[in-house]
């Protein structure tokens, strides 16, 4: 990777790292616990895992620049909610094997405008709308 390269994956990271923040802030002000954060797992990494009222939400984020040519959303894509989904189901496995909780996923988009972080947040998406029901087993 040349230098410039490195530099932009870097700003990248601090930009994603940055909107997580936000995000576990956003949830937290709206009653939510967080149980973890960037939980690593042989599926990929859960970005927040929170809990409220009994439930574990699992949370991903995605993080752009105001105006940004890119729109975050377009980056829940199928493979992507299917890592999140498997990498639930592994952290309900090791973290919590006697309890059988409620839980959903959310997205939430944190866009760094001049004034910090807007949060959009979707809650309780339905992964059949991306995963087929083999998938879902």
């Amino acid at each position: 990777m040349t230098r410039d390269g490195e530099r932009r994956a870097a700003k990248r990271r601090t930009l994603g790292r940055a909107g997580e923040d936000a995000a576990a802030d956003f949830l937290r002000r709206r009653g939510f616990d967080v149980v973890a954060r960037n939980y690593h797992t042989p599926f990929g990494e859960l970005d927040v895992v929170a809990s409220k009222e009994g439930s574990l939400v699992f949370a991903e984020v995605k993080t752009a620049r105001a105006g940004a040519s890119v729109d975050p959303r377009s980056q829940f894509t199928r493979r992507k909610v299917s890592r999140v989904y498997r990498a639930a189901l592994h952290f309900l496995e090791k973290e919590r094997p006697a309890e059988e909780p409620d839980f959903r996923f959310d997205f939430l988009v944190a866009v760094k405008g001049k004034s910090g972080y807007e949060i959009e947040h979707y809650e309780a998406v339905a992964l059949d709308d991306f995963l087929g029901p083999e998938e879902l087993d």
